[in-house]
């Protein structure tokens, strides 16, 4: 399926965070607030936001080696968190998403004309709607899944806690994203650079109690379920709330939130 315009709304909020400002720590200028506020007016104008998706049976899992193939074997995951993070899940979808090339341009060539701010301001909005493109697309996925009797995982990406970026170009050779647009360089970088790629795992929902006597919510996105070893308390499973950051490992990133 093709998403060919995506709605979003842009974080002006997010946009700042992304040029580095830290919530009560440090303060952008009223004279970049306004300059946000134009750059991020115009950028409605420029960007081009689209997505595709596509959702495959899960057909088998070979625990020795963490692999997963998907679609009689036409989708191959390999990867421990990867495998462990599509525990018990029998569908995925598979996600690429974009703000088009012209993003690109235009920052490129504020950098070529020596205007670095306003290329870093549109840089740091291609980021920003990149993850609403994103958002939106997971949100579609997350109604299906609902409406067909699944709960899901949230969304993981190339680079995410050990599954190799490289994975990126098995992504969209599989998605055959040339209809919006999408390529990977030789270094696994995706083209344009404001683009998201993705896999969504579906688990069936059950309403009340589950297979191991834990009461989980079955809306939305939930997440994996862990055991304290000392107490034997099951935790997790819950209805995913929190920021994004935290399921995410990479603790030296300067975006993290957590």
């Amino acid at each position: 399926m093709i998403f060919t315009h995506v709605p979003i709304t842009l974080n002006r909020h997010e946009v700042i965070r992304y040029l580095g400002y830290k919530r009560n720590k440090s303060e952008s200028s009223e004279q970049i607030n306004d300059l946000i506020d134009k750059l991020i007016n115009k950028a409605k104008y420029i960007i081009e936001p689209k997505g595709i998706i596509k959702t495959v049976n899960i057909s088998s899992r070979n625990p020795d080696n963490w692999e997963i193939e998907c679609d009689a074997g036409a989708f191959i995951i390999k990867g421990e968190k990867i495998y462990k993070h599509l525990e018990n899940c029998e569908l995925i979808t598979l996600m690429a998403v974009t703000v088009g090339s012209d993003l690109d341009v235009q920052i490129d060539n504020l950098f070529q004309t020596e205007q670095p701010t306003e290329a870093l301001i549109f840089d740091a909005i291609g980021s920003d709607a990149a993850e609403r493109v994103a958002d939106y697309v997971n949100q579609y996925v997350i109604n299906e899944a609902k409406r067909k009797g699944y709960a899901t995982r949230f969304r993981f990406s190339p680079g995410y806690s050990g599954w190799s970026v490289e994975n990126q170009q098995s992504i969209i050779d599989y998605l055959c994203t040339g209809e919006i647009e999408i390529s990977v360089t030789e270094y696994s970088q995706l083209m344009p650079r404001k683009s998201v790629s993705a896999v969504i795992g579906w688990l069936p929902m059950i309403t009340g109690e589950t297979t191991d006597n834990t009461t989980i919510e079955t809306t939305g996105e939930i997440t994996s379920k862990t055991t304290d070893k000392n107490t034997g308390k099951i935790t997790g499973g819950e209805l995913e709330a929190g920021a994004k950051c935290t399921r995410c490992d990479t603790s030296t990133c300067q975006f993290r939130q957590v």
